[in-house]
């Protein structure tokens, strides 16, 4: 009996360790933070407005996103607030499919904003109203060469001061496009 816990205890250890294995190639941690339209040699980091592509995990599987617009904004949904000490900040993004294979995928699932101090913020898809304007819907599908237009939320403290805008492909598995805030 003692030989069968300790065979069962080898193949869930083992399966556990496959898995492990098997998930640690899915995680881009790759960053690019190259304009797509910087001039050879070390460019600056791309600033709002500017374009950079990043690459999914799946062969043919290519942004273009730009972070085009970075901007305080209130809920429209009288019902739907910011919690106590916080303020709502919107970035829109433009989403083109310049891959090769189908983009499917929840934009907000890999979006961030970083304060000035490094703290990290998620899209908050509670606040699908808000004035800045139209938002991504929460599942954005792209036939290869197609786009999306729209914003996505973030909910932070009052006083924190945003210096980068992330975003990354695969809901935050594949490679991240990184901005810098003026």
């Amino acid at each position: 009996m003692n030989t069968m816990k300790k065979g069962r205890r080898l193949a869930l250890a083992t399966a556990v360790a496959a898995i492990a294995i098997a998930l640690s190639g899915c995680a881009a941690t790759d960053v690019n933070t190259k304009a797509d339209n910087a001039k050879g040699g070390k460019a600056a980091s791309a600033r709002v407005g500017q374009p950079v592509t990043v690459k999914g995990n799946d062969d043919g599987s290519k942004l273009q996103v730009t972070a085009k617009r970075v901007t305080n904004t209130s809920s429209s949904d009288q019902f739907v607030k910011p919690d106590k000490g916080k303020r709502l900040v919107a970035v829109q993004f433009v989403l083109k499919n310049t891959g090769t294979a189908a983009y499917d995928d929840a934009p907000s699932n890999g979006a961030k904003v970083v304060d000035k101090a490094g703290q990290q913020y998620e899209a908050d898809a509670f606040f699908d109203q808000v004035a800045a304007g139209q938002q991504l819907p929460t599942s954005v599908k792209l036939a290869p060469g197609n786009r999306a237009l729209g914003y996505l939320v973030f909910q932070v403290p009052v006083r924190a001061r945003i210096a980068q805008v992330q975003f990354s492909m695969d809901s935050g598995f594949g490679q991240t496009a990184q901005w810098n805030v003026r």
